[in-house]
């Protein structure tokens, strides 16, 4: 599905990433390392999606300078506890939200914070926790597949609606 490429950060912490490329609306490639963003980006009607699950600075650096992501963000990004939240910058959008899971059982409230960044060309969504599991958004990325010629906006909209979806689920 999404396909993983695991980095070895300089702390040796790993940091597992996914990679998928769209052109033209179609899921044309995934799985690819984030040497490749700035080939794929450099093509026409293309966009891009990386997620980074628990990423170190060097990790997040790669693609910062590469993306123009703003030092606050990526500050943001890599700190816990950001309420949510809509910030704007010349070159993109920071979007800082939560996926919030119950367990029936114990009645105990799990919480994992998912940041993104967006622009018109790629999105990159950083989580510092497996507790959000991106099977969901992949689902609903490949079940409305016919929506991918919306670009970004398309990405955005399937992650989003698998959190809020969350928020009203019953077991």
């Amino acid at each position: 599905r999404g396909g993983t490429q695991v980095a070895v950060a300089e702390d040796e912490r790993m940091a597992a990433t996914l990679t998928r490329m769209y052109r033209n609306g179609v899921l044309e490639a995934s799985g690819f390392p984030l040497a490749e963003v700035s080939e794929h980006r450099a093509r026409p009607d293309t966009f891009v999606w990386v997620d980074f699950l628990n990423p170190t600075r060097a990790d997040l650096e790669e693609l910062a300078v590469e993306l123009d992501l703003h030092e606050l963000a990526v500050d943001d990004a890599l700190s816990p506890h950001q309420r949510p939240k809509l910030d704007r910058y010349d070159t993109h959008l920071f979007l800082s939200c939560h996926w919030i899971d119950v367990d029936p059982a114990s009645a105990q409230l799990h919480e994992t914070e998912v940041d993104t960044f967006v622009n018109d060309r790629w999105m990159v969504t950083v989580r510092k926790n497996d507790g959000f599991d991106l099977d969901a958004v992949i689902e609903r990325w490949d079940r409305s597949s016919n929506l991918a010629h919306h670009g970004v906006s398309f990405l955005l909209y399937g992650m989003l609606d698998v959190i809020v979806d969350g928020y009203f689920r019953s077991e």
